[in-house]
């Protein structure tokens, strides 16, 4: 009995770091308010594949061999300079554990924020967002690592004057600092929390439970596609465009199929928006069946971009030149698809996946990714300061549908008085309440500032 004692009262201590751990490397934090609001969407992870297994080899087997070898150790040569150093040691274990765990957890338990997820998300339903008289297509473009910023070193030149017609707006940087985060958090209005959940999407049914943008779409019969260059399961954003929404997958291998180009290892983004210029053409054929595509562009990645071998050849090598080649070639999709008149009945919307993560001194310290909207109906915004969570509601309403709650996940919709009428400090309340007072590796992941 007293070594059953004396092995829990080792193994505890550090089984608690050991969970902190396994905290991290499934959700990238260590706040409980996090998984809670994980698991309230609807087992964004296998439990059995994923929790379970990582579960076991971090919190039980190492800190069982740990505590065995500790115990085995005590009693070869017992000194009592032994059993000092023992004791302390096990201080030690006891004190680091509640600094680490506790401590972590203090927050998410009985602070301020607790109950943050609970208060402010309300969970989509069917009856919340349905047809309209005259419901629009919308063509969502998510362009790497582009920010509003760069037109103040003009390399968005030719972009800015090709969307004037567009409407600016502010997207704060919450939760979205990463391509899968900026996915979630815009299309199902509530964040996506990084970890081994992320780094397994494509194995898992990502937010299973949880109603989003897209599958109101599915629902409200409209055919969706979703266009990208590189591998879709690069940070599984095919898996889960094909989960919500049902959308036909074009990715580099499908798209060098049908055009034969090929490129080293996905397709420049010159070749996506020329595909993409091609199917949109084709769906706007059919008046009768509305559309939704969403395009992903990539040569813009940090840290030196993917330039093609006309970019190189006509703009440079330095990321720069990428970015500035690349809003080039944004540009004249845009221009080509207002010129086939592919607007008048579709809404448009671009916007910046995420921040720039590498370093871009000559830019002001406070940035925004670049995000525009266009609404045939000519609707103006009620706020232009708009966090990520807000954009599912605002795209539907450019889009005509009938909009039956304030509240759609985390977030408002940006033509409707509610949104103007938010508490000025609710992008710093929704911020704190899922990061807790973060430390600053915490802040660039989560935050979206670069790093």
């Amino acid at each position: 009995m007293k070594v059953i004692l004396e092995f829990f009262v080792i193994y505890i201590p550090i089984a608690l770091i050991f969970l902190s751990v396994a905290m991290v490397r499934l959700f990238g934090v260590q706040d409980i308010g996090n998984v809670i609001a994980t698991f309230h969407l609807g087992g964004v992870f296998s439990f059995s594949h994923l929790f379970l297994p990582t579960f076991i080899k971090l919190v039980v087997i190492c800190p069982a061999i740990i505590t065995f070898f500790i115990m085995l150790n005590r009693r070869i040569n017992v000194t009592i300079l032994k059993v000092v150093a023992y004791f302390v040691f096990i201080l030690f274990i006891v004190f680091v554990s509640v600094k680490i765990f506790i401590g972590n957890f203090e927050t998410g338990l009985s602070g301020r924020w607790s109950n943050f997820f609970e208060e402010n998300y309300s969970k989509p339903s069917n009856g919340d967002v349905i047809l309209g008289s005259n419901n629009k297509n919308i063509i969502w473009i998510y362009t790497e690592s582009t920010e509003k910023e760069y037109k103040n070193v003009e390399i968005l030149k030719r972009l800015e004057s090709a969307t004037l017609f567009m409407e600016d707006f502010f997207i704060e940087p919450l939760v979205n600092g990463y391509t899968m985060g900026s996915v979630v958090s815009t299309r199902c209005a509530a964040p996506l929390f990084t970890g081994a959940i992320s780094q397994n999407f494509n194995i898992l049914t990502p937010f299973k439970n949880a109603l989003c943008f897209d599958d109101f779409l599915k629902n409200n019969g409209y055919h969706s596609e979703f266009i990208v260059g590189h591998d879709a399961t690069f940070s599984s954003v095919g898996n889960f465009f094909s989960h919500h929404g049902d959308a036909v997958i074009y990715d580099y291998s499908v798209i060098k199929n049908i055009n034969g180009k090929l490129s080293k290892k996905q397709q420049n983004d010159e070749d996506v928006l020329d595909f993409s210029l091609a199917r949109i053409l084709e769906l706007h054929k059919n008046p009768q069946k509305k559309f939704s595509v969403t395009i992903m562009t990539y040569d813009n990645h940090a840290p030196r971009g993917f330039p093609s071998e006309r970019c190189i050849e006509q703009y440079g090598i330095q990321i720069t030149d990428v970015i500035r080649c690349n809003s080039d070639s944004l540009a004249d999709f845009i221009t080509k698809i207002k010129e086939y008149g592919v607007l008048e009945n579709t809404v448009l919307m671009i916007m910046g996946d995420h921040l720039f993560m590498g370093g871009f001194p000559s830019l002001s310290v406070k940035r925004h990714v670049f995000s525009k909207i266009y609404t045939p109906s000519g609707a103006k915004l009620k706020s232009k300061n708009l966090t990520p969570f807000d954009l599912p509601l605002t795209v539907f309403d450019s889009m005509g549908f009938e909009i039956n709650v304030n509240t759609f996940g985390l977030g408002s919709s940006g033509y409707r008085s509610h949104v103007a009428e938010r508490s000025q400090t609710w992008v710093r309340d929704i911020s704190l309440g899922f990061n807790g007072p973060p430390p600053p590796y915490y802040i660039d992941l989560h935050v979206g500032e670069s790093y």
